[in-house]
């Protein structure tokens, strides 16, 4: 129990910091790359699916494991749910909808939320500018925003 409580401290204190990051007028002068689906240093699960079939499975896989160590699960958020097209404004699906929220409720986890696929968010990685930084008002920026108030409310 103790252990679950010093992770959950330590991601309150992840996540307060990230929230602060996003308000400031500069990026960070060091930043950690990750690999989504890869355990933190923390050991709490960041999985961050596309709804495609392979990418739902691994999901399971990872909470099965999760569980069967004892990390605690914040959640499942749907990584590149939509495509917005630059030129018409249609939106799109390309790796199928709804594949986070229905492998989360399958899995007895709760559903973070969506983000929908931006190109900003790539070329900030390669930048070294975190888009939610670069462009905080774009779609892929305010679902992260949201999902991060939404874990400091219920880490509260």
């Amino acid at each position: 129990a103790r252990q679950a409580g010093d992770m959950r401290d330590s991601m309150k204190q992840w996540l307060k910091e990230a929230h602060s990051i996003w308000k400031a007028p500069a990026p960070p002068q060091h930043v950690v790359p990750f690999t989504p689906g890869e355990p933190s240093a923390s050991g709490l699960d960041r999985s961050v699916p596309s709804s495609s079939t392979l990418a739902l499975e691994d999901v399971g896989r990872g909470v099965q494991m999760f569980r069967q160590t004892d990390v605690p699960i914040l959640g499942l958020i749907e990584n590149m749910s939509t495509f917005t097209c630059d030129s018409c404004g249609s939106e799109s699906h390309p790796f199928g909808h709804g594949g986070g929220a229905s492998a989360a409720s399958a899995l007895d986890i709760p559903f973070l939320g969506e983000i929908p696929l931006d190109p900003s968010l790539r070329s900030g990685a390669d930048d070294g500018t975190p888009a939610f930084l670069s462009q905080p008002q774009s779609p892929a920026s305010q679902a992260m925003r949201g999902i991060s108030h939404g874990l400091l409310e219920r880490l509260a």
